[in-house]
C-alpha cells in the first residue's frame, strides 16, 4: 500500500512511497541519472530508493497522415515547428524527415513560451500531459481522442482516430466557412439595404416582406450547405471531414441570421 499520494512534477515526472521506498519515474534529471549518455529514442527513468537507476528506451513514429497534413498546411501558408520535451535525437529524427523546424527538451513553460512568441495566430496541436499549458494558451488547438484527460479539457477541439488529417481538414473547413459566413451577411445585409427603404415608402406590403424575408433565410442556408460537401481519401479522413463540415454548416446559417431584420 502506498504511504503518500503520487507526486507529480510538471516537465519532470513523478514521485511516490511504497513501503518505506521512494519511487522516482520520469527523466534523467528527476531519478537523479543528469550525467547518463543520450539515447538515441524517447527515454524514461525509473529509481526505487538508492538503487540503480533504470533506463527504458521509446521509439516513437509519425502518425497516420502526418506528411499529408502537413504538406496541406504548408501549402495554406503556415509555418510548421515541432516543440518536445523529449531529447534532441528523437526529435530530430522525427520531425527532419518531415521537413520540420524542432525544439527539444522544452519544458511546459518553454512552449507556452514559444506559443506566446509566434508571430500572428497560433494552432497548437498535442496530445501529452505537458502540451496542455500551451494548448491552453494557443489562440486555436487541438487534441486527439486519445490524449491525457488534461490535455483534450486545454483543447479547444478533440479529433476522433489517429489520423492528422483532421488537422488539415479543420484548418480548411474553418477558412471555408469564414468565406461562406461573410457571403450570408453580405446576402442579408443586401437584403435589408433593399427591402427596408420598400418598406418604409410602401411598396412592399406583408406578404412580400415575408416572402423575401423567407427566401433571403433560405439563400443563406444553401449557401452554409456548400461546406457540406466533399470528402476525404479514405474512410476515416473522410468520416471526420464529414464530421467536421457538418459542424461548420450548422453554425454558417446562424450566424448570418444575427445581422437579418424584416422590415
Amino acid at each position: 500500500e502506498p504511504e503518500a499520494a503520487v507526486r507529480e512534477h510538471a516537465g519532470r515526472g513523478v514521485d511516490a512511497t511504497f513501503g518505506g521506498v521512494e519511487a522516482r519515474l520520469g527523466s534523467a534529471a528527476h531519478c537523479g541519472a543528469e550525467g547518463a549518455a543520450a539515447a538515441d529514442g524517447s527515454s524514461v527513468w525509473l529509481r526505487l530508493g538508492d538503487g540503480a537507476v533504470r533506463h527504458f528506451a521509446l521509439a516513437d513514429a509519425p502518425r497516420p497522415g502526418a506528411d499529408a497534413a502537413i504538406s496541406a498546411l504548408r501549402e495554406a501558408g503556415l509555418s510548421l515547428e515541432v516543440l518536445s520535451g523529449d531529447a534532441p535525437g528523437p526529435v530530430r529524427a522525427a520531425a527532419e524527415p518531415l521537413g520540420l523546424k524542432w525544439r527539444a527538451q522544452q519544458s511546459p513553460q518553454d512552449k507556452i513560451a514559444a506559443v506566446e512568441a509566434a508571430d500572428g495566430p497560433t494552432l497548437m496541436v498535442g496530445d501529452g500531459l505537458n502540451d496542455a499549458p500551451a494548448l491552453a494558451a494557443a489562440d486555436v488547438s487541438m487534441a486527439p481522442a486519445g490524449a491525457s484527460d488534461v490535455g483534450r479539457a486545454a483543447a479547444d477541439m478533440v479529433f476522433t482516430g489517429r489520423s492528422l488529417a483532421a488537422v488539415a481538414t479543420a484548418y480548411r473547413v474553418a477558412r471555408q466557412t469564414r468565406a461562406v459566413i461573410l457571403q450570408n451577411f453580405a446576402v442579408a445585409g443586401t437584403y435589408n439595404l433593399i427591402a427596408i427603404p420598400l418598406a418604409i415608402a410602401g411598396y412592399c406590403g406583408p406578404l412580400e416582406a415575408a416572402i423575401a424575408m423567407s427566401s433571403s433565410s433560405l439563400l443563406v442556408t444553401l449557401n452554409a450547405l456548400r461546406i457540406g460537401r466533399g470528402g476525404g481519401e479514405s474512410a476515416e479522413e473522410g468520416g471526420e471531414e464529414r464530421r467536421v463540415r457538418a459542424a461548420a454548416s450548422a453554425a454558417a446559417p446562424a450566424r448570418a441570421s444575427l445581422k437579418e431584420v424584416s422590415p
